[in-house]
């Protein structure tokens, strides 16, 4: 009894990671590189931004200038996260650098900051290429009080579904169409 529950443990403690490393379980798709492009329309005078990467080589944040003329382009490694922090000047101004604005941010210390979350790896077709660049647009929100960020592309993805779905329908409609003449040159008579 205490083996089989040993052998439980270790392979829920284990398996995980195994995972993880497996590839995409879709045909014709496969792990791509991403590029995060963001561009503001406007210049925003009264909005910092802060970058916080968490990776494989530790922690750090950083204050980032986003310019219509300068856009902002996030790179990253596999299992690397970055998040884009958006805040009022007059709450960045509070802290004493950028770390600790973000790590107050994380907590959900601050309402009022907008985040962000980027990841460096997603599943797309494997027609995209090894290295994807998504754009982003950065700009008021509805209420006119703070930014948002705006992906205006559909995902690497939907390709994929389209094609699939489209294959499947025209599978489908060719099997009908095929059964319908069958029948007609074997009637009864």
């Amino acid at each position: 009894m205490i083996r089989t529950v040993l052998v439980i443990a270790v392979g829920l403690l284990l398996g995980r990671p195994a995972r993880a490393d497996l590839p995409p379980s879709l045909p014709k798709t496969e792990y791509v590189k991403l590029t995060h492009r963001i561009e503001a329309q406007h210049e925003y005078p009264d909005f910092a931004f802060v970058v916080y990467r968490d990776g494989r080589f530790g922690r750090e944040a950083e204050y980032v200038e986003l310019t219509p003329n300068r856009p902002l382009e996030l790179k990253g490694g596999y299992r690397e996260q970055a998040i884009l922090f958006i805040c009022p000047k007059a709450t960045a101004s509070r802290f004493k650098n950028p770390m600790a604005l973000a790590e107050a941010a994380i907590r959900g210390q601050l309402p009022e900051v907008v985040r962000e979350e980027f990841e460096f790896t997603e599943v797309a077709p494997s027609w995209t290429g090894r290295n994807v660049t998504v754009a982003h647009q950065l700009r008021r929100n509805a209420s006119g009080s703070g930014l948002e960020l705006v992906r205006p592309r559909r995902y690497p993805m939907f390709q994929w579904y389209a094609v699939a779905v489209s294959l499947a329908l025209g599978l489908l409609l060719s099997g009908l169409w095929l059964v319908r003449r069958l029948r007609r040159k074997v009637r009864p008579a």
